[in-house]
């Protein structure tokens, strides 16, 4: 995702490291490259985007994923344990009446380190609780149900939507979206060669779909769903949804919400 300082100068994109592929920055001169921020947001970049009412660059420490979950747990809608507080019987409990739970480094980014438990398999959850804590897979989070219009595209996984909005004016302001969906029957998103479409606020598609090589699609290619008939129900409530959370950190003023 892209974000600008207009202050005159040159432009500052905001991309994450694993965006620099899809923006085929590598194909750049050394100069525009250095117009694009990495994933660690630092220094001038963090003033550029983040300064509020003349204040100094305000951070708001969410590397750590439980610290998102508490700050943001009314918008989150699913349940989660943090094992650095949690103890074997909360996990026990925790794990009672579910079938699929993520454990995960709450430190970790672009999917890493995450691990899928079915919970029928587990046959003693005090020894899977201490290889957990273990291996830093602090986070362990309930699974995300996809909505019947997705899987209607492609049901082998949870499809991406990130959404972004820019705090301006004493409000939150929504820029653009883009939802990433996989192509094939992986189980793992953004690891193949995606699908990325826009939405409008009634839930149909409003831009092309393209893959990672500007190729254009009419349908997809697994199931073949048209794309001239998806209607995607909660979308609405979604952009009112993130709005409302953007407001509650006005010193954040750009963020890339990612919704599920």
């Amino acid at each position: 995702m892209e974000g600008g300082d207009d202050r005159g100068g040159n432009e500052n994109r905001l991309c994450g490291e694993n965006r620099r592929h899809d923006f085929r920055c590598q194909r750049n001169a050394r100069r525009e490259r250095k117009a694009y921020t990495g994933g660690a947001c630092k220094g001038s970049d963090c003033k550029r985007s983040n300064v509020f009412a003349g204040s100094r660059c305000c951070l708001i420490d969410f590397t750590h994923s439980y610290a998102l979950w508490r700050f943001f747990k009314k918008y989150l809608k699913r349940d989660f344990i943090n094992l650095r507080t949690g103890s074997k019987e909360d996990f026990k409990k925790f794990l009672d009446g579910r079938e699929t739970v993520f454990a995960k480094d709450p430190t970790g980014e672009g999917g890493h380190g995450i691990s899928k438990i079915t919970v029928a398999d587990v046959k003693d959850s005090n020894k899977l609780y201490d290889e957990l804590k273990a291996n830093g897979q602090l986070l362990v989070e309930e699974a995300i149900v996809q909505s019947d219009d997705l899987n209607e595209i492609n049901p082998c996984v949870v499809n991406s939507w990130r959404v972004v909005t820019l705090y301006k004016d004493g409000k939150a302001h929504i820029i653009n979206n883009a939802l990433r969906i996989n192509q094939d029957e992986s189980n793992v998103i953004g690891c193949t060669n995606d699908l990325y479409l826009s939405l409008d606020a009634d839930g149909r598609i409003d831009s092309n779909v393209i893959d990672d090589y500007g190729n254009v699609y009419d349908k997809h290619p697994m199931t073949g769903k048209k794309f001239s008939e998806v209607k995607i129900a909660g979308v609405r409530e979604a952009l009112d949804m993130v709005v409302e959370a953007a407001e509650k950190i006005p010193q954040v003023r750009y963020i890339g919400w990612d919704i599920a």
